[in-house]
């Protein structure tokens, strides 16, 4: 909520400002708490791993610049290039489709050759198109800008079954739950931040081209941030490790 109001009446503004406060008093207050119970709901421990760590920071970064986009472009469609509602939906299924593909690709390209490849790719693949894409304006034809917006699925596809893979190596597997759990909700809480950051960025209707602009190079950061995070702190063998005990326990039953 703050970060919408942001975009609307300022970021200086006191119910602003309040608002981030509470989030940041909040979530302090959560770890404190969690850190102190015998039993906690999100065990702590977990992110002294740093292949754990990395994989919910990338999946808190990839979230929040895809849906963040989509958000966006969703608008975009709509508002500046006046789609119905179901063309827009349309103009979306080319690149949501491409994520079961990859996805299947990711998945093959981890058992040989681990987590960090297909990650790392799959994001720089996401940046290039942001930053091919950085030039939309009002008038800006569908057409020159569908195969930058396939190619951005794609690299969700490739990112995201290698780095849930590589989580779930760093953790035993009666905890494998939990630590699913734990990345689902960071996901998610990168999707809230990304609608909600970069609805701020296209608030002012006078300005939502540009504001477009802006938030097309906050995607880039978030998937070159997600790409070094994967190259320097994934382990390049945790997917293959993954793969490797579940085929085990395939077996045994």
């Amino acid at each position: 909520a703050a970060m919408i109001e942001g975009g609307e009446v300022g970021w200086s503004n006191g119910l602003v400002i309040a608002g981030f406060a509470i989030f940041a008093f909040a979530g302090t207050l959560f770890l404190v708490i969690e850190a102190k119970r015998s039993g906690p709901m999100l065990p702590l421990s977990f992110f002294r791993n740093r292949t754990f760590s990395a994989a919910n920071l990338v999946g808190l970064l990839i979230n929040l610049a895809f849906y963040g986009l989509i958000f966006n472009f969703s608008l975009y469609f709509q508002q500046v290039r006046k789609f119905t509602p179901l063309s827009t939906g349309l103009a979306f299924l080319p690149m949501t489709a491409i994520v079961v593909g990859t996805n299947i690709v990711a998945g093959r390209m981890a058992t040989r050759l681990g987590a960090r490849p297909p990650m790392v790719a799959g994001q720089a693949i996401f940046a290039m198109c942001c930053f091919f894409l950085r030039t939309i304006d009002s008038g800006t034809n569908y057409g020159s800008m569908w195969s930058q917006m396939v190619l951005i699925g794609a690299g969700i596809g490739l990112t995201v079954p290698p780095m849930t893979s590589a989580l779930l190596a760093t953790v035993d597997r009666k905890q494998s739950g939990v630590a699913s759990g734990v990345l689902n909700t960071t996901r998610q809480i990168g999707s809230v931040i990304g609608v909600a950051l970069f609805g701020s960025l296209i608030a002012n209707r006078d300005q939502f081209v540009g504001g477009m602009h802006v938030a097309l190079y906050v995607a880039i950061v978030a998937a070159l941030t997600g790409a070094v995070t994967a190259f320097v702190a994934i382990d390049r063998g945790a997917a293959a490790e993954a793969r490797t005990d579940q085929a085990g326990i395939d077996r045994k039953f």
